[in-house]
């Protein structure tokens, strides 16, 4: 039992195991713009988050937003207005990358929610054509056994850009891909791309059989012994050990 807490405080396994959303509700937001009073929308649901994007109107004026369901009984946390989008270099601040991609916060181009760690929940917009775009970014969480666990955003990627001649970008409502970063360039900001990525399950032992979930549950020979086990650990690792 000593080396279960010692292992248990200094070694957690990554969750590289993903899964579809098995259902999902999903709506679109009506289109909003600065005219709009206010001009923004945002999740109204603490299970759900943005997975997807839309406008219309020159230099793609007019925004909405899809709100899709949370996998694994997940909850979007700490809702913060993060960092604001434009067009305008003057003030923009390199502060690094995620994988080989270079971002920028706070009045520029483009921002990742949460430096790497947070999604898409809202949009509010300004300036002419709706040009300077705020980003509403939380933790996805999860609720595991009485303790808020943090989802890991894995197999991230950055889509090509969209305007309105794209109209809108989404994957299917059940792909299990949510918008964590918006990046844009052109006149007004028109043109945008997103940087997507997969929620794996931190309570799941999908890849990491014989090791510890991010969750604290286990996913070792030891764990039935022990009652710590992760709820998938026999469909997961039964046919590993």
């Amino acid at each position: 039992m000593m080396l279960r807490t010692m292992l248990a405080l200094t070694a957690f396994a990554a969750v590289t195991g993903v899964a579809t959303v098995t259902s999902a509700a999903f709506t679109w937001s009506p289109y909003f713009s600065e005219e709009s009073q206010p001009p923004q929308e945002f999740c109204t649901s603490v299970g759900q988050a943005v997975d997807g994007v839309r406008c219309q109107g020159s230099y793609c004026d007019d925004i909405g937003i899809r709100c899709n369901d949370l996998p694994f009984g997940m909850t979007a946390e700490g809702h913060n207005w993060e960092a604001l989008i434009t067009d305008d270099p003057d003030a923009a601040i390199p502060l690094g990358t995620i994988g080989t991609h270079s971002y920028i916060v706070s009045d520029e181009y483009g921002h990742v929610c949460g430096l790497g760690s947070g999604i898409l929940t809202g949009l509010h917009c300004s300036g002419s054509y709706c040009d300077d775009v705020t980003l509403q970014c939380a933790t996805p969480t999860m609720d595991y056994q009485g303790a808020k666990v943090p989802g890991e955003l894995v197999n991230c990627f950055w889509s090509n850009y969209y305007s309105e001649e794209d109209p809108w970008f989404a994957y299917g409502a059940t792909a299990n891909l949510w918008i964590s970063g918006i990046e844009c360039y052109g006149s007004y900001c028109d043109s945008k791309k997103y940087r997507v990525c997969e929620l794996a399950n931190p309570a799941s032992c999908e890849d990491t059989c014989g090791a510890q979930a991010s969750a604290g549950c286990w996913c070792d020979s030891q764990c039935t012994e022990l009652g710590d086990c992760c709820e998938d650990y026999v469909s997961a690792c039964s046919t590993r050990n």
